[in-house]
This record gives structure tokens, sequence and C-alpha cells, in this order.
């Protein structure tokens, strides 16, 4: 297989034969990107390959007044001649490769008899070399119910963990699960009020339309495939001026979500929590809880934007961001106990699961060091358990009280979301510099066969 891309086996016997040759020039496409990804990717500097590695922070700063391309979300700064430092855009370094990515899309467009998917396509291929991604994703918000899945091009930024501005390279490809987006959908609409507003002070973005796709992916190259990401949002919180006017589209990856909860989220049900807790759900129930968790994260994230929250967070933006919207989500199930939304063993569930996925983010991180905002968030958020009680460590294992919990996660929502609305990169660093990781990760650190079993996606 090649280096960068990951593989699923799926079914597309129910394509028409001149679909499932898009379907085949896309997944070409798709693999292409992974080259390109392979040349940005460094995770022994914050930097990544985007910077000169000998170029401090300061430096790159003081460049970047004079020349704004350097912190240009696509280029490369590289040092001139003189020892300067200069910024060649990605349509410049990667060229030829981009251009033979660019045709594949076009012949794919030709085929299809998806008039929207089509167009999104040809927009794609334009925006591809031109880095501006505006016009594709605009088109992109217009195949929510595409029946092929299909995004390629530069847009998350974890590898800049210097600045967070710098846009890796990615693609996927799948095809639509109507059943579960269906079901997912209407859980959705149970769950999340229609009209909501900030929930406290500063440049808060309304959002119009949020879609969601649940698929069955068949391929994830680049930087998805190093992530397995379980779902993924477009435009992306850096293009907030494009989703306060068009929205957003977010899609889930069954196979990306099924080996998470397989490998590691439930192992590390049954091997953190005590006998008595384990008892009080089935596999059932807390895959379905692990599948609403993830669709909250998704569609609480896109409604919670604030314009500026980026340029002020910078490189911590990508914390507060990621589990924000799990804290947010959680509470506002909790909020409709005794509704006929959710029952309270599920609302329970949300938690336990919550928890339990804690521990991939911590162990993945010793392995891929730029999954550590994942991981820190998650830290923050069960740190602030065990300091309010929620959280109890005894010898058969961790127990939660759950009263406790919906409490303490309305006052982690308020801390998470006033850093989000108003915070500044200088109050997040103090903040996190002042918390004790190391005392939760400690806590949570299990010498458990389980775990060294469950290896790689």
């Amino acid at each position: 297989m090649q280096e960068g891309v990951k593989v699923f086996p799926i079914h597309t016997g129910k394509l028409p034969l001149r679909e499932k040759r898009v379907f085949d020039l896309l997944a070409e496409a798709a693999s292409r990107a992974a080259v390109l990804y392979a040349q940005q990717k460094d995770t022994a500097h914050n930097g990544a390959r985007f910077y000169p590695t000998d170029a401090t922070r300061e430096e790159i700063q003081e460049a970047a007044q004079k020349n704004p391309d350097i912190l240009h979300p696509y280029t490369f700064v590289e040092k001139n001649g003189a020892g300067g430092l200069r910024a060649i855009p990605y349509h410049k370094r990667f060229e030829k490769e981009l251009k033979r990515i660019a045709a594949l899309l076009e012949r794919a467009a030709v085929l299809t008899a998806d008039k929207a998917f089509a167009d999104y396509l040809v927009s794609r291929a334009r925006d591809l070399l031109q880095d501006n991604y505006d016009t594709s994703n605009i088109a992109w918000l217009e195949t929510e119910h595409s029946k092929i899945g299909f995004v390629i091009g530069a847009f998350d930024r974890y590898h800049d963990r210097l600045f967070f501005k710098k846009r890796a390279f990615t693609a996927w490809l799948g095809i639509l699960d109507e059943h579960t987006t269906a079901e997912m959908d209407e859980f959705r609409t149970r769950i999340f009020p229609p009209e909501r507003g900030s929930l406290m002070e500063g440049k808060y973005v309304k959002i119009p339309k949020t879609g969601i796709r649940i698929e069955d992916t068949a391929l994830f190259a680049g930087l998805t495939a190093d992530f397995a990401f379980l779902g993924n949002e477009l435009p992306s919180s850096e293009d907030i001026h494009l989703i306060k006017e068009h929205g957003t589209l977010f899609t889930i990856f069954k196979p990306s979500f099924q080996w998470r909860f397989r490998k590691w989220v439930l192992p590390s049900f049954y091997a953190m929590f005590t006998p008595l807790l384990q008892t009080r759900y089935s596999k059932e129930d807390l895959e379905r809880a692990f599948l609403r968790i993830t669709l909250l994260h998704e569609a609480y994230r896109s409604q919670n934007r604030y314009e500026d929250a980026c340029s002020r967070l910078q490189e911590f933006f990508p914390l507060f961001d990621e589990i924000y919207p799990d804290v947010l989500g959680i509470r506002e199930a909790g909020s409709l106990l005794g509704k006929n939304v959710l029952s309270e063993r599920e609302v329970e569930a949300l938690i336990a699961i919550e928890i339990a996925q804690s521990v991939y983010f911590f162990r993945a991180m010793e392995k891929f060091p730029y999954l550590s905002q994942y991981a820190a968030g998650h830290a923050l958020l069960n740190e602030f358990f065990m300091r309010h009680g929620v959280l109890k460590k005894g010898k058969d294992g961790f127990s939660i009280d759950f009263q406790q919990a919906l409490l303490a996660i309305d006052k982690f929502t308020q801390v998470i979301g006033y850093y989000l609305a108003l915070g500044t990169r200088e109050e997040a660093k103090a903040m996190l510099q002042s918390v004790g990781f190391q005392n939760t990760l400690d806590a949570f650190r299990m010498h458990n066969s389980q775990f060294s079993k469950a290896g790689a996606f």
C-alpha cells in the first residue's frame, strides 16, 4: 500500500458503471495528495517543513511584517541567498503534481451524472492551481446529498505548531450512508436547538446552515490518513468569512469511527471503570453513545464560531476548539433530561465515553506529537473532573459521580468558552502552564495488555 494512504473495503456495487469510473479517477487523485503531504510533514519540528528549522518564531514574525506571504496559509518559507526569508506558494512548489490532480478531477466531472458534484469537481480543480479554495468550498456545500463524497486540498493546520497557519494536504473518498445519515440527522434535530446565540460576549458568528454526511469511507490520504479523523468539516475554521455566509458541511467517516471504538474506546472503558459501572451499559449502548458524541462534536463546533478566535489564540486555538464542542454537546444533552429526548442512562453513557476516549489521545500522542492539542484538551477536562469530585480512582477502577459531572461540565464549558470568545494567546498560555497535566496523564496511565495490542490504524 502507498505510504500516506489508507484504503478500506467498501462495496461499490450500487454505483452505476459511469460513477464507478468517476470513483476510480478520484481514488487516483486522492492518492496523489499523499505525495504532497509527505513534503510538508515533519514531526520533529514545531514548524514541520513549512519553515526553515533554524528560523525562530520571532524571526519569522519579523519577516512577516515586511512580507505577509511568510504567514500565508499556502506558502513554504525558505531562506534566500542573503539569509533572509522568502515565501514559495504551494501551487508553484507543486505545480506538476497539482496539474495532474486537476486533470483527473476534470475527467471525473465529465463522467458523473450528478451536476452539483460535477460543478464542485471543476471548481476544485481550478482552485488547486491558485491556492484559494473559496469557490470550490461553496460548491462543496451543495454536494450534501451526493452519493460520492470527495475532498482534496490543503485545509487543516495541526502540523504548524508554531503559528497554526500553514495548511497540510489531505484527501478522502467515500459513499454516502443514507440510512445512518438520516438517523443521526434526526437525532441532531431533537437535541440541537434550531436557534441559539452566543453563550457569552465576543465576535460570535451565526451560522446559516450545517449539513451532515455519514460515509462508508473508501480511502484516506495525506493528513487525514495520518490523523485517522472521525470526521471533518469544510469550510475550515480559519475560513470564517465563508462559514458565516454559506454555512458548513461535515462528514463522519464510518471506518475510522468503528476502528477507534473497537480498538481504543471500548477497551479503555472496560479497563478504566469499576465493574459496577461497566454492567450499566451494553456494547451497543456505548457504540451509540460514541457515534452521538462524534456527531455532537461536529455539530456544536460548526455552530460555535468566533470571528477572531484563531487570530487571538494562535497555536492554542485547536486545543479549545476541539474540546469545547464535546462538553457543550454533553451539557445540552443533560439539559434535556426529563423531556423525552434522552434518558438519564443515555446521557451518562455520553459522559463515560467522552472520558474513555481520552485514553486514545493520551496514548496516540506518544507516537504522533501533533495530536498534543487533542490530548491537552482532554487532559484539561479530566483534571477538572478529578478536581471537582467527578472522577474517583479506587482499587477496582474509576467511578463517576454523574450528577456532579453535569455541574462540572457546565462550569468547564464557561471556562473554555471564555477563551474562544475573548481570551488572548498569553492568557491561554498562562492557564495551560498552571494546570498539572502530568498528574492527569499519570492517573490515566494504563498498564493493561489490551492497550499494547491496539496497534496503529
